[in-house]
């Protein structure tokens, strides 16, 4: 399998063994910053939280490639979630959560492939964080 698909792959497992991660990804998301659950009072069956980790599922997928979808994405949803008082870094911050919770539920299938893409893909979003701050 290229590096290329490592990324897909550790997803893939993800949801073989869990289905959808969203609510593991958020417990730890409120564990770091209790105050961001008010944000999400109206979202009482999860489907914000589910459809916002399957747009960032999308957004790191594509950044393994080209990025074209990515970056427009991840620059309109700076813009909107510093509007409800997210800082780019606490944005940011999500996906390295994403990362180790991935991490988690793969456990032992969890290859050194997995952890270069990911890494490879985390800092292409850290200088789309950057690029929008400045």
């Amino acid at each position: 399998m290229p590096l290329d698909d490592a990324l897909a792959d550790s997803l893939d497992c993800v949801v073989e063994k869990v289905g959808n991660p969203a609510p593991r990804i958020y417990e730890r998301l409120f564990q770091t910053h209790p105050h961001l659950k008010d944000l999400f009072v109206l979202d009482r069956d999860g489907a914000v939280r589910a459809e916002m980790i399957r747009l960032s599922f999308d957004a790191l997928l594509d950044l393994e490639h080209e990025g074209h979808y990515a970056r427009g994405l991840i620059s309109t949803e700076l813009t909107t979630h510093g509007n409800h008082g997210i800082t780019p870094a606490q944005f940011a911050e999500l996906f390295d959560i994403i990362r180790d919770v991935v991490r988690e539920i793969v456990a032992e299938r969890w290859q050194e492939r997995h952890e270069q893409a990911w890494n490879r893909v985390l800092a292409r979003v850290g200088d789309l964080v950057a690029a929008h701050r400045a």
